[in-house]
């Protein structure tokens, strides 16, 4: 049963015209009833030169996605850069090789976790996250709730949306976080990036795999032989049960 209701509502994401956007640097596409693979990452954990590296192959790839007029080949091009993307800037993150690694301190990836529970079946359902040395990620849906109203602060387009946007859930999650992080490294500063990635996931196949990958990531940077082993793994247990 809980397949069956998880599909339908993805199923609505793909055909639902109304659509809501926030923005930051890029514009996101968010949804009702979304579910997002999420992944923000300390302040630093990524050097210039590997940021810029990627904005140019972002930059190649719009031009090269405008030139496209067949809706498969579009489609496909998409997908790829997608996936190429997202790998490259993940495999960067868990080579670990510059910035901080303050995710490693227990109390402070406690402090993670607490945060990322105590929202959870309030702002969103929490289905799965990994707390890594310098960046976290999570499968995170966003429900219905009361209607939100803007502040001067928020963005307009979230006047009639009948969630908490992403970007505030992760105003929130970050705020704290980066409080209580920085009292026990007992520093100042920049704690986590301003930027996240956020990616909408829009079908069952895609969801498990998703979850997998997150479980995973802390195998795939060679840290555990077994995603079962990481201290800071974290999956819904209906997941296995509907598996």
């Amino acid at each position: 049963m809980l397949r069956y209701v998880r599909s339908q509502k993805l199923k609505q994401n793909t055909m639902n015209i109304h659509k809501t956007y926030y923005h930051r640097r890029l514009p996101h596409w968010h949804p009702e009833n979304a579910i997002f693979h999420v992944v923000f990452r300390l302040s630093g954990s990524l050097p210039v030169r590997i940021i810029q590296e990627l904005q140019d192959k972002r930059d190649i790839y719009y031009d090269k996605i405008k030139k496209v007029t067949d809706p498969s080949q579009r489609k496909k091009i998409i997908k790829d850069f997608q996936f190429n993307y997202f790998n490259k800037y993940d495999s960067i993150l868990n080579s670990n090789s510059t910035g901080p690694a303050w995710l490693k301190n227990d109390s402070i990836a406690s402090v993670v976790k607490h945060v990322l529970h105590k929202h959870d079946n309030k702002e969103y359902i929490l289905w799965a996250y990994t707390i890594m040395s310098n960046h976290v990620h999570a499968i995170l849906e966003f429900v219905h709730k009361e209607p939100f109203y803007p502040t001067e602060f928020q963005s307009i387009y979230f006047y009639n949306a009948k969630f908490t946007p992403l970007s505030n859930v992760l105003r929130l999650i970050k705020g704290y976080t980066a409080r209580i992080g920085n009292e026990i490294l007992k520093r100042k500063g920049s704690f986590w990036q301003h930027e996240s990635y956020d990616h909408v996931i829009r079908d069952e196949d895609e969801f498990e795999n998703s979850i997998w990958y997150v479980l995973n990531n802390p195998v795939s940077a060679g840290i555990v032989n077994s995603w079962k082993d990481y201290k800071w793994n974290y999956a819904k247990r209906e997941f296995f049960d509907d598996a």
